[in-house]
């Protein structure tokens, strides 16, 4: 009887076992068809454009800059980076001189250049800056705060923080009936201005309630829009399909998300975007950051009805150990930089330390060289 009990029991364990194992092998096997199938992005065909690192700097505070922090949007223009902060209580625009050396920047400042007043009954959650030629101010986005009943704007103030036009929004963009279709805190994070065409595109930081979800782990985000806006004409010309990527990095604590955080128009046809990851429980390492080219065949403020492609461009974590910092941070801001060493296009990248609120985080300037093989620029 101890003999049949024993043996019993090892058959049970080993069915055990086996149903563990086949169980662990099918959860392995649908994991990797997640991981090979759900990203919204292809790779880039026969190298189009590739981007190339030179030189990044950690920004740091002074005394004579207190309140410097939080930056969320850069814009460059006759070597003067202008810098716009996200501080609610205190929206400010920061400026410091580029100048480049070879392959290396050289920085001064930041200087404080404008406190900005924030109208009645409004608020500022400043996200992106564009600085327009001919001293005629600058073009910024506000996320607004959802929860206090504020809607998400673009407007462009003077050279002294007046505010002296509001861009119209479509109507999903607006509060009604105490309601937003606007996820709060994920609203216009990305804009990019075309000053030759007068024009911009800009787009949510998420999909908007009534696209869809924002991204998971192993699933790409529900389809947003890229709206393009025409400035002399006042009003929106274009629109397109954008798919966020995946949360691409596995969090040990239960947060995480992934969104869009910048866009840089290249000319017509191109834009790269930038898309911010964040995975809770890995200290300093925690973002994960990735920017991609979208390109069409027509122009994009026409498109006609023609798709728009979105490639991988530049993962940041394949630079990450040739650069002075020892990570790659909460990088929100992008624009076109200095002309390198051979004459290349540039961008420029910003991080938004949030004030330093959370680990130990930076202000972190990356310079990458825009390599193309097709007639651009």
């Amino acid at each position: 009887m101890i003999v049949a009990h024993l043996n019993s029991r090892s058959k049970f364990t080993s069915a055990i076992f086996i149903f563990n194992s086949f169980n662990s092998l099918r959860l392995l096997i649908i994991l990797t068809f997640f991981l090979a199938s759900c990203g919204a992005s292809k790779k880039l065909p026969q190298k189009e454009i590739k981007l190339t690192y030179l030189d990044d700097i950690v920004m740091t505070r002074n005394n004579a800059n207190v309140g410097f922090g939080g930056i969320s949007g850069i814009d460059l223009q006759n070597d003067i980076l202008y810098m716009i902060s996200d501080s609610g209580s205190s929206p400010r625009i920061f400026i410091s001189s580029l100048k480049v050396n070879g392959e290396k920047m050289q920085l001064t400042g930041p200087e404080l250049y404008l406190d900005l007043e924030v109208p009645e009954n409004d608020y500022y959650d400043l996200e992106s800056i564009n600085k327009i030629q001919g001293g005629k101010g600058f073009i910024l986005s506000s996320e607004g705060n959802i929860k206090k009943q504020i809607a998400p704007s673009i407007f462009q103030i003077d050279n002294l923080g007046n505010r002296i036009r509001e861009f119209d929004l479509p109507l999903a963009y607006q509060i009604k009936n105490s309601t937003s279709a606007v996820v709060h805190n994920r609203a216009i994070e990305a804009l990019s201005y075309d000053p030759e065409n007068n024009t911009f595109w800009f787009a949510t930081e998420f999909p908007l309630k009534s696209e869809g979800k924002p991204p998971k782990l192993f699933r790409s985000g529900d389809k947003q829009t890229f709206i393009h806006y025409n400035i002399a004409e006042e009003k929106i010309t274009e629109r397109f399909d954008y798919q966020l990527d995946p949360i691409p990095k596995f969090p040990l604590l239960p947060y995480a998300l992934n969104g869009l955080t910048g866009i840089l128009r290249l000319d017509e046809k191109y834009l790269i975007t930038v898309e911010r990851g964040f995975s809770a429980g890995w200290g300093k390492h925690s973002n994960r950051v990735k920017l991609f080219l979208l390109r069409s065949d027509e122009k994009l403020a026409h498109l006609k009805d023609e798709p728009v492609e979105k490639y991988l461009l530049l993962d940041l974590k394949t630079i990450k150990e040739k650069m002075n910092a020892d990570r790659i941070d909460n990088i929100e801001g992008i624009c076109e930089g200095p002309r390198s060493a051979d004459g290349s296009r540039t961008i420029l990248l910003i991080s938004d330390d949030n004030f330093d609120a959370y680990n130990d985080q930076i202000t972190q300037l990356i310079w990458l060289k825009v390599e193309n093989k097709i007639d651009l620029f």
